[in-house]
């Protein structure tokens, strides 16, 4: 009962909150930075084993308003990331040893990548793949080849988080809607339940992504960051889920070899695959911006399924730099369903036919 009443009360205040001021854009942002602060707080206390009984929503609320805009923010920030770097310690935990040797050695970290290589010259085991050279970093010439399926890293982080993900036939009564995204155990309210992979683009960046400028013509795997940045999970596919292949099988550029160099057996790195809701159904999660580091833990980077573009010599992560993603957080309580996420698609611009709005005025202000 207090349970329901708390989901009940997000959606209710956190729009009510900022709903009067005149920058609409930024009204969404703050509409969500709000709801995800009631929520990751939520999810915090709750593993923390602390009683939520019926003041718990009021007492949130005014800590909320007593701290602002930005603190709340950077605390979100701080919950999240925390959660996704706890996921990648326990894939961490189970690939320690079948993994890429950058996850095993934080001083052979990553390899460095030239994206301005010279094609016709031929390099040595993972030298080959990304058409780089990286005899400077010391990692081991002969290709690495796992022994563990992606379906069984999936088992077994399922034993410690309690839910895992599979990609199915979807519930929505559409003939267009195809597979979906569905959670197979439980996972409760304000979790990080699934990463959205791939390559990022910051706006610098835009007129380097495929078809540009319509990005998204022959592409239906981009999400956008409200700082801008673009997220490509084409490339990334369904993961690595043949081990005598490469994530990347046939990578059309070098940015997409680049994501050979990362661990591609993550089982939660399937955000891409899910639906925007039907008719009948309702958003159960909803999309966060999350920003990581790794100074202190660079061996867990390889799990982070994200690398950013550049068009010079670069590095997936450079000393004091910050990863931003993309996470879904669940809504409610999630248990043996199939997830789904307001798209909120642009309403300046012609939409798909199946595509049903969940919140008009949200989509305008998020596309004010």
């Amino acid at each position: 009962m207090v349970l329901g009443a708390f989901r009940e009360w997000v959606n209710r205040l956190s729009a009510k909150a900022v709903v009067q001021r005149l920058d609409k854009r930024r009204d969404q942002h703050e509409i969500d930075i709000h709801r995800l602060f009631l929520l990751t707080c939520h999810w915090h206390d709750v593993s923390q084993g602390k009683s939520i009984d019926e003041d718990y929503a009021d007492k949130l609320s005014e800590e909320a308003s007593n701290i602002g805009f930005e603190k709340q923010k950077s605390a979100v920030n701080t919950m999240l990331s925390g959660q996704v770097m706890d996921i990648a310690a326990k894939l961490h935990s189970i690939l320690e040893n079948d993994t890429v040797p950058e996850a095993r050695d934080p001083v052979q970290f990553m390899p460095r990548i030239d994206l301005t290589h010279d094609p016709n010259k031929k390099g040595k085991g993972l030298a080959m793949a990304t058409g780089a050279d990286l005899t400077a970093t010391g990692i081991r010439d002969a290709p690495f080849v796992p022994k563990m399926s992606m379906a069984e890293v999936a088992k077994n982080l399922k034993e410690i988080l309690k839910f895992s993900l599979q990609v199915g036939p979807s519930s929505v009564k559409d003939e267009s809607s195809g597979n979906g995204l569905w959670i197979d155990g439980f996972a409760k309210l304000g979790s990080v339940v699934t990463l959205y992979p791939g390559v990022i683009f910051e706006p610098l960046w835009y007129r380097q992504m495929t078809d540009y400028p319509r990005v998204d013509a022959n592409n239906p795997y981009l999400l956008a960051r409200f700082d801008g940045a673009v997220l490509d999970a084409k490339p990334w596919g369904p993961g690595r889920v043949s081990l005598d292949a490469p994530l990347v099988v046939n990578p059309q550029r070098l940015h997409e070899e680049h994501l050979n160099s990362l661990e591609g057996r993550n089982p939660l790195a399937l955000a891409h695959y899910v639906n925007h809701p039907g008719k009948e159904h309702e958003p159960n999660i909803m999309v966060a911006s999350v920003d990581l580091s790794f100074d202190q833990q660079r061996w867990l980077r390889p799990y982070i399924p994200n690398i950013v573009f550049r068009a010079d010599k670069t590095v997936p992560h450079e000393e004091g730099s910050v990863l931003p993603g993309l996470v879904l957080v669940a809504l409610r309580d999630l248990q043996d369903e199939e997830i789904f996420l307001n798209y909120r698609l642009s309403p300046h611009v012609k939409r798909p036919d199946w595509y049903t709005p969940v919140d008009k005025e949200e989509e305008w202000r998020r596309w004010a």
